[in-house]
């Protein structure tokens, strides 16, 4: 299984967070800038366990429906602003590929909906247990 996570867009500077799993074996990279450079370009930097170890913190990504969220628009749960920071996730799993998208979700929009608080939790999880600074805005 992989899972892709992208954060930014609009004029905010994409960032990435990557997870796999093969067989027992883990891995998690974060895509981004290094701390404290004023480069452009992005780099992957790997990511050690998260704290709370990886089968906990997948099960806390899979309690907020990390590989089952609709896409945003499915349940008309749209900002629909102009730029902003918004999600895109990619799940992979086995041959099966998906993604979704939640755009804004930590805006107050007249449609917002339960899911948009699912995203920002997972968003939540990748900067507390895998360290991601600022992966949530």
């Amino acid at each position: 299984i992989e899972v892709r996570i992208w954060a930014g867009f609009g004029l905010t500077r994409l960032k990435g967070f990557i997870l796999k799993r093969r067989g027992a074996d883990w891995s998690a990279v974060h895509i981004g800038i290094p701390n404290g450079s004023s480069g452009r370009k992005n780099e992957a930097f790997p990511l050690a366990a998260p704290q709370s170890g990886w089968e906990s913190a997948w099960d806390s990504m899979l309690g907020q429906g990390v590989l089952t969220l609709p896409d945003a628009t499915a349940i008309n749960c749209c900002a629909m602003y102009n730029d902003g920071y918004s999600y895109v996730v990619e799940v992979l799993k086995g041959k099966n590929y998906r993604t979704y998208m939640y755009d804004n979700p930590s805006k107050k929009f007249k449609n917002r909906c339960a899911e948009a608080d699912k995203i920002l939790a997972i968003a939540d999880i990748v900067t507390t247990d895998y360290g991601v600074a600022r992966f949530r805005q």
